[in-house]
């Protein structure tokens, strides 16, 4: 076996499939080893319930706990138990006509494996900086992770241009990183608001009124951290 074909053996532990309430199916990876994972918000959209697969096919319903609407990313916890976590790289270093990865679910194909290189390090699109690459990127890669030779995130697949040639766009892992410190800075607060047995049934299982019942009650509690200081809120994040 080649080396990069035991990277991509060890990082697809750490990446999920993501299948909203509309049957909308992205990618994702984990980012702490407590079920945080992170996505593009376009693809759990308005939800605030997903269901996700795992690498070893097992399926769980997740939480939206933070979301970015102008860059396009989004958090989520889930109760699966111990979760591996990617190495996030430094993305100020990536040079371009480096060889990069992308892991995700393109049309339902589960965790396919696509290759390319950055053709820009620092694309800016309406205000917002991205990485710009020719890998060949699909509906269903959205939110999955762009890695390095190394298995070392790069970026978050994100959008591609529709009519050109593999004109891919990925958000900087580093843009990301405040994010991620602050959510594992709060993570027992977020566990207190968000987890609840109820989540690790199916959801065929749950009864929608309950289901409703449940995400008004954790609304409320978020309102509450919100009044005592203790809350966060979407926000643009820098390196």
């Amino acid at each position: 076996m080649s080396d990069i074909a035991s990277v991509i053996d060890q990082v697809k532990e750490s990446i999920i499939v993501i299948k909203s309430a509309n049957n909308k199916t992205g990618s994702g990876f984990f980012v702490n080893d407590q079920g945080l994972l992170i996505t593009n918000k376009h693809t759990v959209e308005l939800n605030t319930f997903a269901r996700l697969t795992l690498c070893d096919g097992k399926e769980a319903e997740t939480t939206v706990v933070m979301a970015d609407y102008d860059i396009d990313y989004a958090f989520a916890i889930v109760s699966v138990g111990k979760t591996k976590v990617l190495t996030l790289m430094n993305s100020d270093r990536i040079k371009e006509g480096e060889q990069v990865y992308a892991i995700g679910h393109p049309y339902s194909y589960d965790f396919t494996v696509s290759k390319g290189i950055i053709s820009c390090k620092n694309r800016v699109v309406k205000g917002i900086n991205y990485i710009q690459t020719d890998v060949p990127i699909n509906p269903g890669n959205s939110g999955g992770p762009l890695i390095n030779s190394q298995g070392e995130v790069v970026g978050i697949n994100t959008w591609v241009v529709g009519d050109a040639d593999n004109m891919s766009f990925a958000i900087p892992v580093n843009t990301v990183k405040n994010s991620i410190g602050l959510l594992n800075a709060k993570f027992d607060k977020l566990l207190a608001m968000y987890s609840c047995p109820i989540m690790i049934l199916p959801s065929k299982n749950v009864l929608p009124f309950y289901r409703k019942l449940l995400e008004i009650n954790w609304q409320l509690m978020g309102i509450k951290f919100f009044l005592k200081g203790e809350w966060f809120t979407s926000r643009k994040t820098g390196n």
